[in-house]
């Protein structure tokens, strides 16, 4: 192995970067006071990895870096590089030239490298230790230290005579493993503390474990459970779902027929109320035809005296205008009664209409349920009707000749509501 250059940039007092090579037979430098002998066997120590400010003639690691002159600025780092012919492999790498650099920054950041690549300080002391070479060995001799080692207690020289004999490296690796040591013991101890502390826990953690894995179990059935439980309450709602959309459009349907009915009803009473009007004209007419009538009796009455044979066709126009006028008035009663009849059944259309309307509007407030229980009243009741209307029917049907028109149209209004009711019926036993 040997020392091939020294690179110094801003160490010091080296303020621009210098490069000292060492070439074969070099041995030495020199050089007056001052000139800066000392700050390159400092720099070859701190480059090594030296920690201590005052092995560097220093308050702090700081006081290291180019603090600047009458001519130039401080500088904000310190560099130094130092370069080995390692083609024998005295260290212990597989590089046969290494490079070892350290960088140091005014904020306190430090870096170490070699052949580039960024390191750790332990990696360069163990680089250097079982070589003789490193901070704390005794290839680099400052100044007083040679009589420090003559005045010294025989321990430190025990120490110094370990280093050179290379057995410093071995003590450090030993105290080193009697720190890890301890520190495994130490941590030995903690474990045996918690496994003592977790065996009396392991009985409550049985139970523990033992209940929470019932409650996963129990959990887990819940879920499935829960899980059924929706879907077949899902598959229930869709079908009431289903169902009440059924009922909804039958209802709606029902609601549309009861609407034509009504419609159809208002029509029929309009045609009742002018039957009525022509039946009032009739017996208006009648009346007339009565006062006429009585009249002209009276006026033959005061002709009885003129001739017998005056009276006897007096007698005759008499018992004829009598037999015309109990007609009359029998035509009359009837037209009267008709009358009556006419007015009852547009009373009764007139109830059935507010009837209708009423059961139209509470069809619309019922559910599917009471819309289904009022249809089965409304048939009870239809059914009802149904016998009224044939016992209607038998009675209009001995009105006079000029009734049969409307008569007709009374009986197929019947037979249309025979129909709807049918219908309805049929409706009911669907849903």
């Amino acid at each position: 192995m040997q020392l091939l250059s020294l690179t110094l940039d801003g160490f010091k007092s080296f303020a621009q970067k210098t490069t000292i090579k060492f070439e074969p037979g070099m041995t030495g430098i020199v050089g007056p006071n001052g000139s800066g002998k000392s700050n390159i066997i400092e720099a070859i120590r701190w480059v090594m990895g030296e920690q201590s400010a005052h092995q560097l003639r220093g308050d702090k690691m700081a006081d290291v870096i180019f603090n600047g002159s009458s001519d130039r600025k401080p500088l904000n780092r310190a560099l130094v590089s130092i370069t080995f012919d390692n083609s024998d492999h005295y260290l212990a790498s597989d590089f046969t030239e290494l490079t070892i650099t350290r960088k140091l920054y005014r904020n306190g950041d430090s870096e170490y490298l070699v052949n580039g690549q960024e390191v750790r300080l332990k990696d360069i002391t163990d680089l250097f230790i079982d070589s003789g070479l490193g901070r704390e060995s005794f290839s680099i001799i400052s100044q007083g230290q040679i009589e420090a080692i003559f005045n010294g207690k025989p321990a430190d020289r025990r120490s110094i005579i370990e280093a050179v004999a290379g057995v410093a490296k071995y003590k450090k690796n030993k105290d080193t493993a009697e720190k890890r040591l301890s520190s495994t013991m130490d941590n030995l101890n903690r474990v045996n503390d918690i496994i003592a502390e977790l065996t009396s826990q392991l009985e409550p953690l049985a139970d523990e474990s033992a209940l929470a894995e019932d409650y996963l179990e129990q959990k887990e059935q819940y879920d499935l459970l829960d899980r059924t439980q929706t879907v077949r309450l899902y598959e229930q709602t869709s079908k009431e779902l289903t169902n009440l959309k059924a009922k909804l459009a039958t209802d709606q349907k029902l609601v549309s027929d009861y609407t034509a009915q009504l419609t159809k009803s208002t029509a029929g009473l309009n045609q009742l109320k002018q039957q009525q009007g022509n039946l009032q004209t009739q017996k208006d007419q009648l009346q007339a035809q009565i006062l006429t009538t009585t009249e002209m009796i009276g006026k033959l009455q005061n002709q009885q005296s003129v001739s017998s044979i005056k009276r006897e066709q007096q007698l005759q126009e008499r018992e004829r205008l009598t037999n015309q006028l109990q007609k009359l008035k029998q035509q009359q009663t009837e037209v009267d009664q008709k009358l009556t009849q006419a007015n009852e059944q547009v009373q009764s259309q007139k109830g059935a209409i507010a009837n209708h309307q009423e059961e139209l509007a509470a069809a619309k407030r019922m559910t599917s349920s009471q819309r289904i229980q009022h249809a089965n009243e409304k048939l009870e009741e239809l059914r009802g009707n149904q016998v009224d209307l044939m016992q209607q029917i038998t009675t209009l049907q001995n009105q006079q000749a000029f009734l049969k028109s409307n008569h007709e149209q009374t009986i197929n209004a019947q037979q249309q509501s025979n129909a709807e009711l049918q219908a309805a019926q049929q409706r009911l036993t669907e849903i």
